[in-house]
């Protein structure tokens, strides 16, 4: 390949037109954008020496920001008024909103092997935390083994750029050491997650304010912080370079336990200010299996009222003491109103304190001048229910536990900033339009890949390219303490299949979400193979979603899914069959994943 010299025609401050001088293959001494046809400032696309070859001027970089447990409760984006989220708010204003946007499996492992992956959870046969899509054994109907895929990071990474990440991306250990390297560049190795817990957090404790490593309060005595502060590091070392890179960061927070500090309680008001459910009661006739009466692996929801900051706000006779409720289930719910605006001032501050940290990221985009050629990502891997319906977690096919924040800020298509967009899509499309969007070529793409590309939307945001929104949950009543199992106890205890083999796995819950109605059919497990036995559902719930918004168009959290209306309207649930028989119904037959020892069934419960 030839060098094309440039300093002599481009000075600092002259513009140029670069179509005829950037053929593909051919290498400029450039470490900006100079696309072709485009015009560039040379000032800002010189750097001395250095070296890019031409065909990377057309791509560009992406900043993946994820938030775990995040629910779309965003101001600016989602029109809600509990959370101080000034930096997302900011954001929002100058990205595209996507306001039906869901994760395809409401748990952390397989949504997060699912969308990084690219291929939906029954392929990559992750439903549970024992298994990832790399394990061997493994492959698909075209006989691609989950080993061979690439990653949505290291398609990438095949295409030049250098993919770096940090924190919580994959579910810690699914696959190992975080898919290093497959997923990522070698310039420096992947920074891994560390969480910050409360002083009783085995024993349940949910909310700990200004409680951080070892009793400090200092900012790096917060986990997240720490693993930002390495992010940032990252961004100002290969931010300005001229090879396009592709940086991650995945925050612990909203997460629980809430170890926050107490500037982001002092955000709020006193928690007898803030609202509870309305709803905190199971839904109308919801089938107990719909339902799962634990938080994150926890049976008792606790907190300790002799911390300061929580003290004032229990009734006096609590103060002073650790105090614990059972949580809830699908005919008991004693978890009083007063504990419930305590739970959620620790998800608000959690949320807050992430907001914090993603700001000085998306910040620093402009400080290094390269946020016009950057593309911001923020969502998370499912949502969380703060007591709706009884439930505080994920864990469900509920639409709280389902739906995520989902913004993309492109500046060159001017267009979408600010904008929102009724069109729906899900998680495993990201890998489709995130490439798309930084110019990638589709076509380099395996067929195997699932989802599609939205970028369209980008362009229109008006557009409506889908018109629903699929996910799925397993079940395995008596089961969360596999080996050892449970019998003759209701369907929504101990139904947790964090640590169950996927052989064993009881049922399994799809559920199709279009603008109007959510089914979720519920259908017996094949062990032996693996697959859902699509004959008659065990149970079916349908809900009706066409009073969820206001007039304004803002989501009323309180007002969705309260009564299974499947017994009255046979009509819109075979209609609606139709759709999930032919989205899950594949016959795909892939058989399991390979069987875990008893001390990987036990390490799999959830804790980070």
């Amino acid at each position: 390949m030839r060098d094309l010299l440039v300093f002599a025609a481009l000075a600092a401050g002259e513009r140029v037109n670069a179509s005829d001088a950037l053929a593909a293959g051919e290498r400029v001494n450039a470490s900006d954008a100079l696309a072709a046809g485009e015009r560039v400032n040379a000032s800002n696309a010189l750097a001395a020496g250095e070296r890019v070859n031409a065909s990377d001027v057309l791509k560009k970089n992406v900043l993946l920001l994820v938030a775990d447990d995040l629910r779309p409760q965003l101001n600016k984006a989602y029109g809600q008024s509990q959370m101080v989220t000034p930096n997302l708010d900011k954001l929002a204003a100058n990205s595209l909103v996507f306001d039906r946007a869901y994760t395809n499996f409401a748990i952390c492992s397989a949504s997060r092997n699912s969308f990084l992956a690219g291929r939906v959870p029954d392929k990559t046969r992750v439903w549970n935390f024992i298994n990832h899509f790399r394990q061997s054994g493994l492959s698909s109907r075209n006989g691609s083994s989950g080993r061979e895929w690439l990653s949505m990071p290291e398609f990438f990474k095949s295409h030049g750029y250098i993919v770096l990440g940090h924190g919580k991306m994959y579910h810690p250990g699914k696959p190992p050491n975080n898919d290093e390297p497959r997923s990522w560049t070698h310039e420096q190795k992947y920074v891994g997650l560390t969480s910050t817990s409360c002083p009783n957090s085995a024993a349940g404790e949910r909310f700990c304010p200004d409680h951080g490593k070892d009793g400090r309060t200092d900012d790096a005595a917060f986990s997240d912080y720490n693993t930002t502060m390495s992010a940032l590091q990252t961004l100002r070392q290969y931010g300005p370079k001229s090879k396009p890179w592709f940086i991650a960061l995945g925050l612990h927070f909203p997460h629980q336990p809430w170890a926050t500090p107490a500037w982001t309680v002092r955000k709020y008001p006193p928690p007898t200010q803030l609202p509870a459910a309305k709803h905190p009661a199971a839904p109308e006739g919801c089938p107990t299996i719909a339902f799962t009466a634990e938080l994150d692996g926890n049976d008792m929801l606790m907190l300790d009222e002799s911390n300061p900051i929580l003290r004032p706000s229990a009734p006096p006779s609590y103060q002073g003491k650790p105090v614990q409720y059972m949580c809830p289930n699908t005919s008991l719910n004693a978890v009083p109103s007063w504990f419930q605006q305590q739970l959620r001032l620790g998800y608000y501050s959690a949320v807050t304190h992430s907001d914090w940290l993603l700001g000085m990221m998306i910040d620093e985009l402009e400080s290094l001048g390269v946020a016009d050629k950057t593309m911001v990502v923020m969502t998370s891997d499912h949502g969380w229910q703060l007591g709706e319906h009884g439930e505080w977690g994920k864990h469900t096919n509920f639409e709280l536990a389902l739906q995520v924040p989902l913004l993309i800020r492109a500046p060159w298509l001017a267009q979408s900033a600010g904008q929102h967009t009724n069109s729906f899509v899900e998680l495993v499309d990201l890998y489709k339009t995130l490439a798309s969007v930084a110019g990638l070529p589709l076509d380099t793409l395996a067929a195997d890949v699932d989802g599609a590309d939205h970028s369209k939307l980008l362009s229109d945001p008006t557009a409506i390219l889908s018109q629903e929104a699929y996910a799925q949950y397993s079940r395995c009543p008596g089961d969360r303490f596999w080996p050892r199992r449970m019998s003759h106890v209701p369907a929504d205890i101990f139904n947790n299949c964090e640590g169950v083999p996927a052989a064993n796995i009881s049922a399994m819950g799809y559920s199709v979400r279009t603008a109007e109605w959510r089914l979720t059919e519920w259908y017996r497990w094949d062990g032996s193979m693996c697959v859902a036995m699509f004959d008659t559902p065990l149970v079916i719930e349908l809900y009706d979603h066409r009073l969820d918004e206001t007039s304004s168009g803002v989501i009323n959290f309180d007002a969705t899914e309260n009564v299974n209306v499947a017994a009255v309207r046979p009509d819109v649930v075979a209609a609606l069959r139709h759709k999930l028989r032919l989205r899950f119904d594949t016959g795909l037959g892939l058989g399991c994943p390979p069987q875990p020892t008893e001390a990987e069934s036990y390490a799999a419960f959830e804790d980070i």
